[in-house]
């Protein structure tokens, strides 16, 4: 028997998310029905700790929705945060969508990336999530745990070079 196909990166209906790749922030929208104006909901930091004014806020790159499904009974949205300074790398955000409305962020995953560019959810269920780091670290696999509020790195190959995107076939 086959496994049901479930569809990522399908926002909940009538709401807009957007990675503002200069501030590092998610903004939240409800488009309603035309003709009225799309509505501003919120903005949120994608650190847990946000960067102080005076610092360079490491520029926010890739935004991907994983619907709730069996396995993760809870939808979340990962956003990853490039040229982080940390010797730990680069950082995938990682918000609850228990309420669209207003995301929650749960857990921040320092990756070991540099310059962290393409990240996609594959597998079943999406269960994995691949990352790549242009300017190091080549490519790491990471399952997700915890329901989907974690990251824990199954594989890595240094050996990649300048990664920016994936396909799961």
């Amino acid at each position: 028997m086959d496994s049901p196909v479930y569809l990522l990166h399908a926002p909940p209906e009538g709401i807009l998310y957007t990675l503002c790749e200069l501030t590092s922030q998610l903004a939240v929208h409800r488009f309603p029905q035309l003709p009225a104006p799309p509505l501003p909901i919120c903005v949120l930091s994608t650190f847990v700790i946000p960067p102080k004014p005076s610092e360079d806020i490491p520029p926010a790159a890739e935004l991907i929705i994983a619907p709730a499904s069996p396995s993760f009974d809870t939808t979340y949205l990962y956003a990853s945060n490039r040229n982080n300074p940390s010797p730990l790398g680069d950082t995938i955000a990682i918000f609850s969508l228990a309420d669209p409305e207003q995301p929650k962020l749960v857990n921040e995953v320092h990756t070991g990336l540099k310059h962290m560019r393409g990240i996609e959810l594959v597998g079943r269920e999406g269960r994995w999530l691949i990352a790549g780091g242009v300017q190091g670290g080549g490519v790491k696999v990471f399952e997700r745990t915890d329901g989907g509020r974690g990251l824990t790195e199954v594989v890595h190959n240094a050996g990649v070079q300048k990664p920016t995107g994936f396909l799961w076939m």
